[in-house]
């Protein structure tokens, strides 16, 4: 019996750094094609076979909180090879505009971070001032390709901004509702007298004081400031942030999009 001697520069310590995916397999039904919100979970700059420098985009499909039915795709992915050449600019500007980014800031301001892997790919940090943290949102669709042994497969059809979160005037007019209701009580409390001040006494108190002068020498104490602002904080509802009402959404979580 004889030890293996792989070569190819292959080694224990070599194996061990080589970089995993992280990903789990996806287990949910086949996607049908449409369009769908994706979140950007690897960008890496590597080359084609061809030895051309290309984009590599890992997209995850995020199930969107307006589309419930969506949620049984949670986890699907899909990478999207984009060759950066003078032919295939239409394919990096899709992307490029769907996360906001010029060309200048494409052609001339990219960085990269760290190491190249064992495939030869470095990993993107910044497109201008665009960063690139895995969790930025874009939409992209799935459209049917063939692979280079004539099998179909899904393949990404082209990018799109997310839509802007339409849940979020909603919000904003709860906040406008609370903040109206706190206005009323805060003026209330800013009128509130400093010193002792004697009731205005109605018809029936005038007619009690006529017939007993002892009431002259009772006053009523209206509560202190301090009083007051308690009275305040007690009867203004509690503005609620918008992280307290995603919370309070079952379907909202870390890997939904706003919308």
């Amino acid at each position: 019996m004889g030890k293996v001697r792989w070569g190819g520069g292959i080694t224990g310590a070599s194996l061990d750094r080589t970089e995993r995916d992280g990903f789990e397999p996806y287990t949910g039904p086949a996607v049908p094609n449409g369009v769908y919100c994706w979140k950007i979970k690897v960008l890496r700059k590597g080359k084609s076979s061809g030895g051309y420098a290309q984009l590599i985009v890992g997209l995850e499909l995020t199930p969107r909180q307006s589309r419930p039915e969506e949620k049984k795709y949670k986890g699907y992915f899909l990478t999207d090879y984009i060759v950066v050449t003078e032919g295939s600019q239409f394919r990096v500007v899709r992307f490029t505009d769907a996360i906001g980014v010029t060309g200048a800031d494409f052609a001339e301001r990219t960085i990269t971070a760290g190491e190249p892997n064992a495939r030869g790919s470095v990993e993107i940090a910044k497109i201008g001032r665009w960063v690139h943290n895995k969790k930025q949102y874009v939409m992209a669709s799935i459209v049917d390709d063939m692979d280079q042994n004539g099998s179909s497969r899904k393949v990404i059809g082209g990018y799109w901004p997310i839509p802007e979160d339409s849940s979020a005037s909603a919000e904003d007019e709860d906040y406008e509702e609370d903040e109206e209701e706190e206005r009323p009580a805060k003026r209330a409390a800013k009128g509130k007298p400093k010193g002792r001040v004697e009731p205005e006494p109605d018809e029936d108190e005038e007619d009690d004081e006529e017939d007993d002068d002892s009431d002259d020498d009772e006053e009523e104490t209206p509560p202190s400031r301090k009083a007051a602002k308690k009275a305040v904080k007690k009867a203004a509802p509690k503005r609620r942030t918008r992280d307290e009402d995603a919370e309070d959404d079952d379907d909202s979580d870390d890997d939904e999009p706003p919308f």
